[in-house]
């Protein structure tokens, strides 16, 4: 749904029929939704309280204070506050074609977008409601502007779950590397680990450590070098041996980057 919700955003969309409702409700009030009974999407921003869809069916589904429900065009379910305390939503209403006026969704069934734990969700949903209810000078445009910046905070935080999602997996590698330094394995290699094209892998690396994976690999090297030298029981030359330096000039450049130094000054006199 994330992926789809991306592309769609990605799109020359035309946006219609927005409107917005925000209602306290005293439960319990069960509500059934049929087939033609509603004809418009919904973003629908539970304030408070707790509301669940198709009780007691295999599609059943419970919200939460904080949380921002899309309900789609056109589909049959019910709906009910629990007893425990009244409920209280902001739904914003409206409709997406593309340039063929093919309506959009985004799912074709009720979806969980995201929980709001920091409510800058609630302060747009409400800037919205405020602005559409209000009705002043020009408040349509303006309402269209604040929707479409809505869709773009969960755009951009979409995104960035994504990304928390593949940095999962290139912090494998980086521990991979940390227990397997010595070893020669390449950086697709290491992609192919988290499933990752190179490409992205060797970007999402970057973000995260500063430098490229054969670079960290050096630099863990390195660090075991100088372990050694400092204990005054290697030679320069067996220090990089043993840390797979087998260019006695490249491990001088190495070191000397890392440390300012050159190697043989690590060696206690």
């Amino acid at each position: 749904m994330y992926e789809k919700f991306k592309e769609l955003m990605k799109t020359d969309f035309r946006l219609e029929n927005l409107h917005t409702i925000s209602n306290t409700v005293t439960p319990p009030v069960p509500f059934v939704c049929s087939h033609n009974c509603v004809l418009h999407d919904r973003f629908f921003y539970i304030v408070k309280g707790k509301i669940i869809f198709d009780s007691n069916t295999k599609k059943e589904q419970s919200f939460s204070a904080g949380d921002i429900v899309y309900l789609p065009y056109d589909i049959t379910y019910t709906s009910m506050w629990d007893t425990a305390e009244s409920g209280e939503y902001i739904s914003v209403n409206f409709m997406m074609f593309d340039e063929e006026n093919r309506l959009l969704s985004i799912a074709d069934r009720i979806t969980l977008l995201i929980h709001d734990s920091s409510k800058k969700y609630f302060d747009l949903f409400n800037e919205i409601h405020k602005v559409w209810s209000f009705g002043s000078l020009g408040y349509g445009i303006k309402s269209k502007s604040l929707f479409y910046n809505l869709c773009f905070q969960l755009t951009a935080d979409f995104e960035s779950k994504s990304l928390k999602k593949q940095h999962s997996g290139i912090y494998k590698t980086i521990l991979f590397l940390e227990n397997n330094y010595m070893s020669d394995i390449s950086t697709g290699e290491l992609a192919r680990m988290c499933g990752l094209k190179e490409c992205m892998f060797r970007r999402l690396f970057k973000k995260i450590k500063g430098m490229s994976p054969v670079k960290y690999r050096n630099m863990l090297r390195v660090k075991k070098a100088h372990e050694m030298l400092s204990s005054g029981e290697f030679t320069v030359i067996e220090a990089a041996i043993v840390t797979n330096f087998n260019d006695a000039s490249f491990f001088n450049r190495e070191f000397k980057k890392y440390y300012g130094i050159n190697p043989s000054e690590c060696i206690p006199k």
